[in-house]
């Protein structure tokens, strides 16, 4: 019966040993981020959104938000106050919650994007991890 109780005593500590070594990692956040068309307005003009999901246990603080178009030259458009609408990100964004961007197709057209190519959107956050959408193509 000794190595009954030996094996649970070390079965024991290695089950507590696990639990206190992954409550001290620091995990990363679980975010996605989506690129979308939600309508088309005049002047054959695209409204689009781009959202970030949090989906972790933690606020996410997001620095920059953005839409890149992978080709030559790779182009990189930054999502500011300065060009979308009703943004909530860049921001924080708590936990189960999103932050958007809405912006009209002419901001990517003006950097010299093809909207008939595939784009993807991208996240950053305060801790310098980059979070990326599926490619999205945004005429179709």
């Amino acid at each position: 019966m000794d190595w009954i109780a030996g094996y649970a005593a070390v079965v024991g500590t290695a089950a507590l040993g696990w639990e206190v070594w992954n409550a001290s990692r620091p995990r990363r956040p679980d975010v996605n981020v989506g690129v979308s068309v939600v309508g088309s307005g005049r002047d054959d003009r695209l409204t689009c959104m781009l959202v970030v999901r949090n989906r972790g246990d933690h606020p996410i603080k997001v620095e920059e938000v953005g839409i890149r178009m992978a080709g030559k030259p790779v182009l990189y458009v930054a999502l500011t106050s300065h060009n979308t609408f009703d943004s909530t990100v860049p921001g924080v964004v708590e936990p189960s919650d999103a932050g958007v961007a809405g912006f009209e197709s002419d901001v990517l057209r003006d950097a010299g994007m093809d909207l008939w190519r595939p784009v993807d959107g991208y996240a950053i956050l305060s801790t310098q991890e980059w979070f990326w959408s599926w490619p999205t193509v945004l005429r179709a």
